[in-house]
């Protein structure tokens, strides 16, 4: 086993990079299917125990331990599995990667991973996690850029413009509007959002919107930006931030509603990172 499974409970900002420039999440999924994701930003996934089925577009791979997949932009991806598995997922923002001289648009990344060099680098990010020093996030930004870069020497090549003008078609309209409005979300989470204000973004209908935004996400809007909202102030607290001071940042306005939705979504209220961060004890 390459990775040591501390920190398994609590997962990383989810196309957010206020913070940092990437996501970092450890799963360990029992038997069922996830819902259908799309996003921009290029997602590698690690399968460290256990077997997987993932899905990319109409393509099925079949994941066992070891296994290294990556999720090129706006490519529909899930995965399922029949017996319980474990397995970690980076996603790493596109804006982040062209500040770093690569277009991630005019390339396009082996699906399938097999190359023992690329788990090392691909490991060194995930064990990087256990720190949490002043230099951490710098670090973890300088080994995605390089595992990153080795994979782009190593397993890509230059998308054709076939490929590169026919994916957001071949997504169609449904996608693009969804994904406009998740881009809208990520930069104005923190202000007051209303369904008739996105809706009116994407050019549809508010009972339209709605429908489409539940079939791409599996979330309501609602849901979503609630979600987009805990995620950023679960990072607020993990750095120190009391609750009322980081329900306020992440755009609740009551912070009883705040406690609620926080612990529908990270499974315990946000007095309890609070509680175990203050007391110095190991989250649970």
């Amino acid at each position: 086993m390459l990775f040591n499974e501390k920190r398994l409970s609590f997962e990383t900002l989810d196309y957010l990079w206020t913070i940092a420039p990437f996501s970092l999440r450890f799963c360990e999924s029992k038997p069922q299917n996830n819902f259908l994701a799309i996003h921009k930003d290029i997602e590698f996934h690690y399968v460290f125990d256990g077997k997987e089925t993932y899905t990319l577009g109409e393509r099925e791979y079949l994941l066992d331990q070891g296994s290294l997949i990556c999720v090129n932009s706006y490519v529909p991806h899930n995965y399922y599995t029949l017996n319980t598995s474990k397995s970690v997922s980076i996603i790493v923002s596109t804006n982040f990667l062209i500040r770093n001289g690569l277009d991630v648009g005019k390339s396009h990344f082996d699906e399938f991973i097999i190359d023992p060099d690329s788990y090392r680098l691909f490991s060194e990010i995930v064990d990087e996690m256990e720190e949490n020093d002043t230099a951490h996030n710098i670090t973890m930004c300088a080994l995605i850029l390089k595992f990153v870069a080795y994979v782009v020497r190593m397993h890509s090549r230059i998308r054709s413009e076939c490929d590169s003008s026919n994916v957001r078609e071949i997504l169609g309209a449904t996608y693009d509007c969804v994904w406009c409005a998740i881009d809208y979300i990520s930069e104005n989470f923190t202000n007051n959002i209303s369904i008739d204000e996105l809706s009116s973004l994407c050019n549809v209908s508010k009972y339209h919107f709605i429908r489409i935004f539940k079939q791409v996400t599996g979330y309501t809007p609602n849901s979503y930006i609630n979600r987009v909202r805990t995620n950023y102030a679960k990072q607020l607290l993990l750095n120190g931030a009391g609750v009322t001071a980081a329900a306020t940042a992440s755009g609740f306005s009551d912070v009883h509603y705040f406690s609620n939705c926080f612990k529908k979504y990270n499974g315990c209220r946000p007095s309890v990172i609070n509680h175990y961060l203050n007391k110095e004890d190991t989250l649970p």
